[in-house]
């Protein structure tokens, strides 16, 4: 990415077409998004790392994006180290689904992904330390969680990035929070801060902290589900529609009692293809087995803390092969 207009091509074209360790290339793509933003290089290294880690980014959800989802929802339930590189590829997957659901333009679709990956660049190394906190925050501590946009903007300038929407999406995102009207949708420096301002926060409150208990993500749904709830609208409606109401990688309650973890997305936003984990009796499942929620008698019923339950933590290899072949 010598220059950030070239930001949105994000087809890798030197990436080996193989398959793919999920857990193993998120993890190392963790690792490398958070050395760059911890630490970046001058402005040309700047651009081109982050370009070949959105490249990496766009292989591996080709390859399973449900997969993808799984295996972030599931750290984010149960690991908060380095916490603010893995949000930040949390938040630029969901990002990429949203565009998609939107039918985004290609250019604004990638200043949201873009977006998503560097909004934080201005506090990554304070939002590792406060995922560990267990004291409340201190007022420097404060300061920097409430300028760090703007400061982000900032910096993302002086390290190259022209692209003005993309900066003032970073520099915007904790400012546009109420739904949008009419056609505000149809603004993107209205719309993006919005966009990308709910899935900071919808992937920050599936993660659990020492102050407060995670939400589950059809708490986040019930709130945005349809057109008569206060914090409606087309935006979060395609984050909802985009993830699911009970995302890959989330543990859900079903109406004959058994407890089951995401796998797949299904045809309606509340019917996914699950594995159950605990059996009705509340013990551990011995031996889990492909659920589909669109027959009545495996309906969801609620949705599943992972800290509630006393169980090994799923193994999406072994779990995926539950999974038709496609």
């Amino acid at each position: 990415m010598a220059q950030d207009s070239s930001f949105p091509n994000t087809s890798p074209s030197a990436l080996p077409e193989k398959s793919v360790d999920l857990s193993e290339s998120l993890d190392e793509l963790v690792r490398d998004i958070g050395v760059l933003l911890e630490n970046p290089p001058e402005a040309t290294h700047f651009l081109s790392r982050l370009d070949h880690l959105v490249d990496r980014l766009a292989f591996v959800m080709r390859s399973d994006i449900d997969g993808v989802l799984f295996v972030l929802f599931q750290r984010a339930q149960y690991d908060t180290t380095n916490y603010s590189p893995a949000h930040a590829v949390t938040c630029a997957v969901i990002a990429r689904l949203c565009a998609r659901e939107l039918r985004m333009r290609q250019s604004e679709a990638g200043c949201l992904v873009g977006a998503a990956l560097t909004m934080n660049i201005a506090m990554t190394s304070l939002q590792n330390e406060l995922a560990l906190q267990t004291t409340p925050l201190t007022q420097e501590q404060r300061k920097l969680i409430q300028s760090h946009a703007v400061r982000g903007r900032l910096q993302l300038a002086a390290l190259g990035i022209t692209n003005e929407l993309w900066l003032d999406t970073v520099s915007s995102h904790h400012e546009v929070v109420d739904p949008l009207q009419g056609s505000a949708m149809e603004q993107p420096s209205i719309y993006l801060p919005r966009i990308l301002g709910l899935i900071d926060r919808y992937a920050a409150g599936l993660t659990p902290r020492s102050s407060r208990t995670a939400l589950t993500a059809m708490q986040f749904a019930e709130g945005v589900h349809n057109a008569n709830s206060p914090g409606y609208d087309a935006a979060a409606a395609a984050l909802v529609k985009a993830v699911g109401i009970c995302p890959p990688g989330t543990y859900v309650r079903l109406v004959n009692d058994e407890i089951a973890v995401v796998l797949r997305r299904g045809p309606r936003a509340n019917q996914p293809l699950v594995a159950n984990v605990v059996a009705s009796s509340g013990s551990a499942a011995t031996r889990s087995r492909l659920i589909d929620t669109a027959r009545p008698e495996f309906m969801v019923n609620g949705s599943v803390l992972a800290v509630d339950l006393d169980i090994v933590q799923p193994d999406y290899n072994k779990l995926s092969r539950l999974l038709p072949k496609t």
